[in-house]
């Protein structure tokens, strides 16, 4: 959430622009591989206004937890539940793009309102609104992913996942145990 503070942050001063910080939120919260466009740049270089991207647990790089050997490892997955929760997080990301391109569109609708400064206000917090809207859909969507990954395990794998998920963003920055 600090991550997602900081670029809004950013945007609000004007050094990243609003579709920007939308890529970057969605980046910190999971959602970067949907919001991102098909052709990724070179290994190591930043698309142009997007967080960079990096070894899993960085900005704009989702972690798939499931697919990780490490991961199946210490939780006993089976490959069957890896299978599912994979079909999961693939179906998701298919019904989200349509949402996730409005975004998109409508962020730099109101990036280019914020360059202008022409629009009065009424119109400038509509827009903003429709934003925030497609941003929450998109945080909601994903929160009921999560939760149905979640359902495929096993209470103590389930518990296993958070101590790792903890560790990883103790590593990360982002503190400890949620």
């Amino acid at each position: 959430m600090v991550r997602i503070v900081a670029v809004a942050g950013l945007a609000a001063t004007g050094a990243l622009s609003v579709s920007s910080a939308l890529v970057a939120a969605e980046a910190a919260l999971g959602l970067g591989a949907v919001a991102q466009q098909q052709t990724a740049p070179p290994a190591g270089q930043a698309a142009p206004n997007q967080p960079p991207s990096g070894p899993p647990g960085n900005f704009g790089s989702p972690w798939s937890w499931w697919s990780d050997p490490a991961v199946k490892k210490d939780l006993k997955l089976t490959e069957d539940q890896a299978r599912k929760i994979r079909d999961i997080f693939e179906k998701r990301e298919i019904e989200v793009k349509p949402l996730s391109d409005m975004l998109s569109r409508e962020g730099d609708r109101l990036d280019r309102m914020t360059r202008e400064r022409v629009a009065d206000e009424s119109t400038y917090a509509v827009q903003v609104s429709k934003v925030q809207h497609l941003f929450a859909r998109l945080r909601e969507s994903r929160t009921v992913m999560i939760y149905r990954m979640y359902r495929e395990l096993q209470p103590e794998q389930y518990k296993k996942l958070q101590e790792i998920m903890d560790r990883r963003r103790a590593m990360d920055g982002r503190g400890g145990p949620r």
